[in-house]
Protein backbone atom coordinates (compact mmCIF):
# COMPACT_ATOMS: atom_id res chain seq x y z
CA UNK A 1 0.00 0.00 0.00
CA UNK A 2 2.77 2.44 0.87
CA UNK A 3 4.65 1.67 -2.36
CA UNK A 4 1.52 2.20 -4.49
CA UNK A 5 0.83 5.58 -2.84
CA UNK A 6 4.43 6.74 -3.37
CA UNK A 7 4.36 5.82 -7.06
CA UNK A 8 1.06 7.69 -7.54
CA UNK A 9 2.53 10.78 -5.85
CA UNK A 10 5.58 10.76 -8.14
CA UNK A 11 3.37 10.43 -11.26
CA UNK A 12 1.09 13.27 -10.06
CA UNK A 13 4.07 15.57 -9.40
CA UNK A 14 5.55 14.87 -12.83
CA UNK A 15 2.26 15.54 -14.67
CA UNK A 16 1.50 18.86 -12.88
CA UNK A 17 5.02 20.17 -12.63
CA UNK A 18 5.44 23.82 -13.82
CA UNK A 19 9.17 23.53 -14.39
CA UNK A 20 10.35 25.00 -17.67
CA UNK A 21 13.63 24.02 -19.25
CA UNK A 22 15.65 26.97 -20.63
CA UNK A 23 18.27 26.35 -23.23
CA UNK A 24 21.58 28.11 -22.62
CA UNK A 25 21.46 29.79 -26.04
CA UNK A 26 18.12 31.42 -25.09
CA UNK A 27 19.66 33.39 -22.21
CA UNK A 28 20.09 37.09 -22.98
CA UNK A 29 23.49 38.62 -22.22
CA UNK A 30 23.77 41.35 -19.58
CA UNK A 31 24.29 44.76 -21.17
CA UNK A 32 27.29 46.96 -20.38
CA UNK A 33 25.04 49.35 -18.43
CA UNK A 34 23.48 46.47 -16.47
CA UNK A 35 26.95 45.33 -15.45
CA UNK A 36 27.80 48.78 -14.08
CA UNK A 37 24.48 49.00 -12.23
CA UNK A 38 24.98 45.58 -10.65
CA UNK A 39 28.46 46.53 -9.43
CA UNK A 40 27.14 49.76 -7.87
CA UNK A 41 24.31 47.91 -6.12
CA UNK A 42 26.77 45.32 -4.81
CA UNK A 43 29.04 48.09 -3.53
CA UNK A 44 31.90 47.19 -5.84
CA UNK A 45 32.65 50.83 -6.59
CA UNK A 46 36.17 50.50 -7.94
CA UNK A 47 35.11 47.88 -10.47
CA UNK A 48 32.14 50.03 -11.51
CA UNK A 49 34.43 53.05 -11.98
CA UNK A 50 36.70 51.04 -14.32
CA UNK A 51 33.73 50.22 -16.54
CA UNK A 52 32.52 53.84 -16.42
CA UNK A 53 35.93 55.10 -17.50
CA UNK A 54 35.74 52.80 -20.55
CA UNK A 55 32.11 53.70 -21.32
CA UNK A 56 31.88 54.93 -24.90
CA UNK A 57 28.78 57.20 -24.57
CA UNK A 58 30.07 59.82 -22.14
CA UNK A 59 27.84 62.52 -23.66
CA UNK A 60 24.69 60.88 -22.32
CA UNK A 61 22.25 60.94 -19.45
CA UNK A 62 23.22 57.47 -18.25
CA UNK A 63 26.94 58.21 -17.99
CA UNK A 64 26.54 61.49 -16.11
CA UNK A 65 23.81 60.20 -13.79
CA UNK A 66 25.79 57.05 -12.94
CA UNK A 67 29.00 59.02 -12.39
CA UNK A 68 27.03 61.24 -10.03
CA UNK A 69 25.88 58.15 -8.11
CA UNK A 70 29.46 56.89 -7.94
CA UNK A 71 30.84 60.13 -6.50
CA UNK A 72 27.90 60.43 -4.09
CA UNK A 73 28.62 56.96 -2.73
CA UNK A 74 32.30 57.88 -2.31
CA UNK A 75 31.41 61.02 -0.30
CA UNK A 76 32.55 63.44 -3.01
CA UNK A 77 29.39 65.56 -3.10
CA UNK A 78 30.78 68.42 -5.21
CA UNK A 79 31.83 66.03 -7.96
CA UNK A 80 28.51 64.20 -7.73
CA UNK A 81 26.58 67.46 -8.09
CA UNK A 82 28.55 68.41 -11.20
CA UNK A 83 27.59 65.16 -12.94
CA UNK A 84 23.95 65.21 -11.77
CA UNK A 85 23.51 68.74 -13.11
CA UNK A 86 25.06 67.64 -16.40
CA UNK A 87 22.65 64.68 -16.56
CA UNK A 88 19.68 67.06 -16.30
CA UNK A 89 20.66 68.57 -19.64
CA UNK A 90 19.81 65.23 -21.25
CA UNK A 91 16.77 64.29 -19.15
CA UNK A 92 15.23 66.54 -16.49
CA UNK A 93 13.47 63.70 -14.66
CA UNK A 94 12.33 63.16 -11.07
CA UNK A 95 15.07 60.70 -10.16
CA UNK A 96 18.03 62.97 -10.84
CA UNK A 97 16.29 65.98 -9.24
CA UNK A 98 15.83 64.01 -6.03
CA UNK A 99 19.53 63.16 -6.05
CA UNK A 100 20.44 66.83 -6.48
CA UNK A 101 18.09 67.81 -3.65
CA UNK A 102 19.93 65.49 -1.24
CA UNK A 103 23.12 67.43 -1.91
CA UNK A 104 21.52 70.89 -1.92
CA UNK A 105 19.77 70.45 1.43
CA UNK A 106 22.94 69.93 3.49
CA UNK A 107 24.57 73.02 1.95
CA UNK A 108 22.97 76.27 3.15
CA UNK A 109 24.28 78.21 0.16
CA UNK A 110 21.71 76.39 -2.01
CA UNK A 111 18.62 77.50 -0.06
CA UNK A 112 17.04 79.25 -3.07
CA UNK A 113 17.76 76.28 -5.34
CA UNK A 114 16.16 73.90 -2.83
CA UNK A 115 12.91 75.89 -2.92
CA UNK A 116 12.88 75.76 -6.72
CA UNK A 117 13.48 71.98 -6.73
CA UNK A 118 10.61 71.43 -4.31
CA UNK A 119 8.32 73.60 -6.47
CA UNK A 120 9.32 71.62 -9.58
CA UNK A 121 8.87 68.18 -8.00
CA UNK A 122 5.48 69.14 -6.54
CA UNK A 123 4.20 69.48 -10.13
CA UNK A 124 5.51 66.07 -11.24
CA UNK A 125 3.79 62.72 -11.28
CA UNK A 126 5.58 60.73 -8.57
CA UNK A 127 5.29 57.09 -7.67
CA UNK A 128 4.86 56.03 -4.04
CA UNK A 129 8.59 55.59 -3.42
CA UNK A 130 9.39 59.00 -4.89
CA UNK A 131 6.64 60.69 -2.86
CA UNK A 132 8.01 59.19 0.35
CA UNK A 133 11.54 60.27 -0.56
CA UNK A 134 10.39 63.83 -1.32
CA UNK A 135 8.42 64.03 1.94
CA UNK A 136 11.48 62.84 3.85
CA UNK A 137 13.67 65.48 2.18
CA UNK A 138 11.15 68.21 3.01
CA UNK A 139 11.06 67.10 6.63
CA UNK A 140 14.86 67.17 6.81
CA UNK A 141 14.99 70.60 5.19
CA UNK A 142 12.38 72.07 7.55
CA UNK A 143 14.13 70.65 10.61
CA UNK A 144 17.35 72.42 9.59
CA UNK A 145 15.86 75.89 9.22
CA UNK A 146 13.28 76.00 11.98
CA UNK A 147 13.99 76.85 15.62
CA UNK A 148 14.98 73.87 17.73
CA UNK A 149 13.82 74.70 21.21
CA UNK A 150 14.39 73.52 24.76
CA UNK A 151 12.39 74.63 27.80
CA UNK A 152 13.89 74.19 31.26
CA UNK A 153 12.22 74.58 34.66
CA UNK A 154 14.55 74.52 37.68
CA UNK A 155 14.20 74.75 41.44
CA UNK A 156 17.11 75.18 43.81
CA UNK A 157 17.99 75.64 47.47
CA UNK A 158 21.30 77.44 48.01
CA UNK A 159 23.45 78.44 50.94
CA UNK A 160 26.10 81.11 50.44
CA UNK A 161 28.64 82.22 53.06
CA UNK A 162 29.24 85.45 51.05
CA UNK A 163 32.95 85.36 51.84
CA UNK A 164 35.36 86.45 49.14
CA UNK A 165 38.60 88.35 48.81
CA UNK A 166 37.09 91.84 48.55
CA UNK A 167 34.04 91.91 50.81
CA UNK A 168 32.21 89.96 53.43
CA UNK A 169 28.47 89.94 54.08
CA UNK A 170 26.29 87.82 56.30
CA UNK A 171 25.67 84.29 55.11
CA UNK A 172 22.29 83.55 53.58
CA UNK A 173 20.04 80.68 52.60
CA UNK A 174 17.74 81.19 49.64
CA UNK A 175 15.68 79.34 47.08
CA UNK A 176 15.42 80.04 43.36
CA UNK A 177 12.81 79.14 40.78
CA UNK A 178 13.93 79.53 37.18
CA UNK A 179 12.35 79.06 33.79
CA UNK A 180 14.62 79.04 30.76
CA UNK A 181 13.85 79.02 27.05
CA UNK A 182 16.63 78.12 24.63
CA UNK A 183 16.44 77.84 20.86
CA UNK A 184 18.74 77.48 17.89
CA UNK A 185 18.07 78.22 14.25
CA UNK A 186 20.25 77.60 11.21
CA UNK A 187 20.41 80.57 8.85
CA UNK A 188 21.52 80.76 5.25
CA UNK A 189 24.82 82.06 6.61
CA UNK A 190 25.64 81.01 10.17
CA UNK A 191 23.15 80.31 12.93
CA UNK A 192 21.30 82.15 15.69
CA UNK A 193 21.10 81.08 19.33
CA UNK A 194 18.23 82.47 21.41
CA UNK A 195 18.42 82.33 25.20
CA UNK A 196 16.06 83.75 27.80
CA UNK A 197 15.52 83.10 31.48
CA UNK A 198 13.44 84.42 34.34
CA UNK A 199 14.56 83.56 37.85
CA UNK A 200 13.04 84.45 41.22
CA UNK A 201 15.15 84.48 44.37
CA UNK A 202 13.46 84.13 47.78
CA UNK A 203 15.70 84.61 50.81
CA UNK A 204 15.11 82.92 54.15
CA UNK A 205 17.21 85.53 55.93
CA UNK A 206 15.59 88.85 56.87
CA UNK A 207 18.54 90.95 55.66
CA UNK A 208 19.26 88.95 52.48
CA UNK A 209 18.66 90.13 48.93
CA UNK A 210 15.78 88.75 46.89
CA UNK A 211 13.81 89.49 43.76
CA UNK A 212 13.66 88.73 40.05
CA UNK A 213 16.47 88.28 37.58
CA UNK A 214 15.56 88.34 33.88
CA UNK A 215 17.67 88.18 30.75
CA UNK A 216 16.67 87.81 27.13
CA UNK A 217 18.62 87.91 23.91
CA UNK A 218 20.72 85.78 21.68
CA UNK A 219 23.91 85.32 19.73
CA UNK A 220 24.66 85.18 16.03
CA UNK A 221 27.34 82.56 15.27
CA UNK A 222 29.32 81.90 12.12
CA UNK A 223 32.76 80.94 10.82
CA UNK A 224 35.17 83.25 9.02
CA UNK A 225 38.25 81.72 7.39
CA UNK A 226 38.19 78.80 9.82
CA UNK A 227 37.64 81.05 12.86
CA UNK A 228 34.46 80.43 14.88
CA UNK A 229 32.96 83.66 16.20
CA UNK A 230 29.77 84.94 17.79
CA UNK A 231 28.11 88.33 18.30
CA UNK A 232 25.95 88.30 21.45
CA UNK A 233 23.22 90.79 22.35
CA UNK A 234 21.50 90.38 25.71
CA UNK A 235 19.31 92.61 27.88
CA UNK A 236 19.19 91.82 31.59
CA UNK A 237 17.26 93.09 34.61
CA UNK A 238 18.42 92.29 38.16
CA UNK A 239 16.10 93.27 41.02
CA UNK A 240 18.57 91.79 43.55
CA UNK A 241 21.12 94.45 42.62
CA UNK A 242 19.23 97.77 42.94
CA UNK A 243 17.03 97.11 39.90
CA UNK A 244 20.02 97.09 37.60
CA UNK A 245 19.36 97.05 33.85
CA UNK A 246 22.24 96.23 31.53
CA UNK A 247 22.93 95.53 27.87
CA UNK A 248 25.57 92.99 26.92
CA UNK A 249 27.19 92.76 23.49
CA UNK A 250 30.62 92.18 22.01
CA UNK A 251 32.52 89.57 20.04
CA UNK A 252 33.19 85.98 21.07
CA UNK A 253 35.63 83.78 19.19
CA UNK A 254 37.41 80.49 19.46
CA UNK A 255 40.57 81.73 21.19
CA UNK A 256 42.65 78.60 20.58
CA UNK A 257 41.88 78.56 16.89
CA UNK A 258 42.40 82.33 16.68
CA UNK A 259 45.97 82.15 17.94
CA UNK A 260 46.68 79.15 15.71
CA UNK A 261 45.60 81.21 12.71
CA UNK A 262 47.87 84.08 13.78
CA UNK A 263 50.86 81.72 14.12
CA UNK A 264 50.13 80.23 10.68
CA UNK A 265 49.91 83.74 9.20
CA UNK A 266 53.19 84.95 10.66
CA UNK A 267 54.90 81.70 9.67
CA UNK A 268 53.73 82.27 6.12
CA UNK A 269 54.96 85.86 5.78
Amino acid sequence: MKKTFLAFLLIFTFIYSDETLIEIEDLKPISYENGIDILLVEGQLEEAKILLDDYSKKNSYYYNYTMGKFFYETEKKDEALKYFEEAIKYDNNVKVNLEILKIYIVNKSYKEEVEKKFAFLDTQSLNEKEKNQLDSLKETYNSIYKFRTVKVLEFGLTTNDNKDFTSSRDSEIFTTQSFGYYANKELRSGSYKLQSMISNKINFESDGTEGLFVYVGGEYMNTYKGLDYGIPLYLSYDATSDDEISLLTGLNYNRKDFFRKIIEYWSYI
